[in-house]
């Protein structure tokens, strides 16, 4: 990572895509329900909101230390359900196409919260 400030949104996709995988995937019919699981994330941020701690799911991190602080419901839950949200709106086909021209163009790169905006 050039500094910390973006690493949420590798955490969010991870996040969010593991539940997708989870109840789309043939092989794992078992887990049809994981987005019951999924929303206990969504409120683990939510409930990380209402502290006295709460921050922006993009921060302007100064530190390291400053970093493992802000790694919690709202960088997991949160993010994850922003990205769920926009693939609700865009739909599957666009979000798919608009994640191919995302890691064509980043990979092996760091990237920003605006690139990620800038694809879909």
């Amino acid at each position: 990572m050039k500094w910390w400030n973006h690493l949420w949104l590798n955490e969010s996709f991870a996040t969010y895509m593991s539940y997708l995988v989870m109840t789309q995937s043939p092989e794992l019919t078992k887990y049809r329900g994981a987005w019951i699981d999924f929303m206990g994330r969504k409120f683990e941020g939510i409930n990380a909101d209402v502290l006295n701690t709460t921050h922006p799911v993009v921060n302007n991190i100064q530190s390291v230390s400053e970093a493992e602080s802000v790694f919690n419901g709202i960088s997991y839950g949160k993010g994850a359900s922003f990205l769920k949200q926009a693939h609700k709106v865009l739909g599957l086909e666009t979000m798919k196409k608009a994640l191919h021209i995302y890691f064509q163009k980043y990979k092996w790169t760091n990237t920003e919260f605006a690139d990620f905006i800038n694809s879909l």
